[in-house]
């Protein structure tokens, strides 16, 4: 059975055992640097459900001042320095404070792509606290669509330039998948059932007539 991390820990922050392993391990695979239990900064992710981060932390200054900054796939977290119990996110900032544009910026770093504060994907995702962008905008090939993928939900947009989510299609399923995936899975839309399976022991005794001549007497 399949299980998520998150369920697991159920926000509290693991010391050892499995859930301590696999925490190390997202923190190691998806970038984020080393695991520390005592952090702040962790501790407040893996309570809140952050997910894993996408970039070690680091100090940066903003408006005078040194901030720690962390980027999770979730939200962006920062703290003055020294401060550890200043604690805040970046999804809780107004567009008017002075660390929304920085903070923004150190977001779009992991996946290596500039921070455009008028893309009407990067507001629309900032509306809906989308987490952190995953890429930039893209054309989808053969199509008229652009793409830009963030860390809760997909977002697309057609010659209507109207931006959706895809997180509100409908689940796709072998019924409306093109006929060529079809074939390739020798699937049928409208698989004839499987023939029951007959038990020897369930077969019905056939009657057993005497031979012509023998007597059952």
């Amino acid at each position: 059975m399949v299980e998520s991390l998150n369920a697991l820990l159920g926000g509290a922050m693991p010391t050892s055992g499995l859930n301590f392993e696999l925490l190390k391990a997202s923190y190691a695979a998806s970038g984020g640097g080393e695991l520390h239990t005592n952090w702040a900064f962790h501790q407040f992710a893996v309570r809140e459900r952050f997910g894993a981060p996408l970039a070690p932390s680091k100090s940066i200054p903003v408006a005078g001042q040194n901030y720690d900054i962390q980027v999770f796939a979730c939200d962006t977290l920062c703290s003055p320095v020294g401060q550890p119990g200043g604690i805040r996110r970046l999804s809780a900032l107004a567009p008017t404070d002075p660390l929304y544009e920085p903070l923004w910026g150190e977001t779009y770093g992991p996946c290596g792509q500039p921070y455009q504060s008028g893309s009407p994907f990067q507001q629309f995702a900032a509306n809906a606290h989308l987490g952190a962008p995953l890429s930039g905008v893209y054309p989808l090939a053969g199509t008229s669509y652009q793409v830009q993928v963030f860390a809760l939900d997909t977002l697309y947009m057609g010659a209507d330039n109207q931006i959706k989510r895809m997180s509100a299609l409908p689940m796709p399923t072998f019924d409306n998948a093109p006929p060529e995936l079809r074939a390739a899975f020798n699937f049928s839309t409208n698989p004839a059932p499987p023939t029951p399976a007959t038990s020897p022991h369930l077969a019905r005794p056939q009657s057993r007539r005497p031979r012509p001549g023998i007597s059952r007497g």
